[in-house]
């Protein structure tokens, strides 16, 4: 008696989503409740991990033209940590202060040359 090999392919199901895009043709959202006035596209996956891998970064693709470009969102910049931002502020006072003191000393050689040009009379 000879078992024949069975093999087993599994197929996965294609998945659909809707997409929500802006006035920029940018995923706003996907598989939500949209009204009628809504910029709505319907998008199918192969698989899951396709889906999900989009999914992840939705609002990184545009869709121009029938097709979806890649086009990641700028990484906003971190906010200047609270020692930073005295660090910064440091060195600005130390520079006013500077000025001030050449300031002062300029003014005094003034006063000096002023007062050597009157009482030399």
């Amino acid at each position: 008696m000879s078992k024949a090999n069975k093999s087993v392919v599994v197929q996965e199901e294609k998945i659909t989503a809707k997409i929500k895009l802006d006035e920029g043709g940018r995923c706003e959202s996907v598989n939500g409740v949209y009204s009628d006035d809504d910029t709505v596209i319907e998008r199918t996956f192969d698989s899951e991990a396709e889906a999900f891998a989009f999914f992840q970064h939705a609002q990184d693709y545009v869709y121009k033209k029938g097709k979806w470009i890649e086009d990641p969102l700028p990484e906003p910049e971190p906010e200047a940590s609270p020692l930073e931002i005295l660090q910064e502020e440091n060195k600005l006072l130390k520079a006013q202060v500077k000025s001030l003191e050449e300031t002062q000393e300029f003014l005094s050689d003034c006063l000096i040359e002023m007062s050597s040009v009157v009482y030399a009379e």
